[in-house]
C-alpha cells in the first residue's frame, strides 16, 4: 500500500519506481549514509517537515519523540504532504479509542491515498484541529 501511494504521488509506474529505488538503496547504504545530502546534513526540507510532525504529535498525543517514533516514520515516502500528513493525524486522534501512545498509530491513517483528493485541506485542517481541541480537557 505504501508503494502504490508512493506511485501515485510521483505519477511514475511501479517497475521505475523499484528500479530507482534499488539504485538509489544500492548507492547510498553501501556508504552508510540515508537521507542525507552529500555532506552529511539532512536537506532543510526534509528536516523542518520531520520536525513540524514531530510538534504535530507532541501536541496531539502529549507524548515526546521517541527512536520508535523515528522508525515507523521512515515507513514513509518522504514526498506526502505535511498538510496531507497533519490531517491525516488528526483525523486519527479524533477517532482513537484511548491514548496513542506512538507515531506508528498514526502511519497506516497517513498512508490512505483519500487524504491527497481532498479539495480546501487547509480549511479542513482548522475544523479538524477545533474539533480536536474540543476534546482535550480545559488547563487550568
Amino acid at each position: 500500500m505504501e508503494l502504490k501511494l508512493f506511485c501515485a504521488l510521483k505519477k511514475k509506474p511501479l517497475a521505475a519506481v523499484v528500479e530507482a529505488a534499488v539504485n538509489d538503496f544500492c548507492s547510498r547504504h553501501w556508504h552508510g549514509i540515508d537521507d542525507l545530502d552529500d555532506d552529511g546534513v539532512l536537506p532543510r526540507t526534509v528536516l523542518e517537515t520531520r520536525n513540524s510532525i514531530i510538534k504535530i504529535y507532541g501536541k496531539l498525543t502529549g507524548n515526546p519523540w521517541r527512536q520508535r517514533d523515528s522508525e515507523a516514520l521512515k515507513r514513509m515516502p518522504p514526498d506526502i504532504p505535511l498538510e496531507v500528513v497533519e490531517m491525516a493525524m488528526l483525523m486519527a486522534r479524533l477517532r482513537a479509542p484511548g491514548p496513542i501512545h506512538s507515531f506508528a498509530y498514526f502511519v497506516s491513517e497517513i498512508l490512505n491515498p483519500s487524504y491527497l483528493k481532498v479539495k480546501g485541506r487547509a480549511d479542513y485542517i482548522r475544523y479538524l484541529r477545533r474539533k480536536v481541541d474540543a476534546l482535550q480537557p480545559p488547563q487550568p
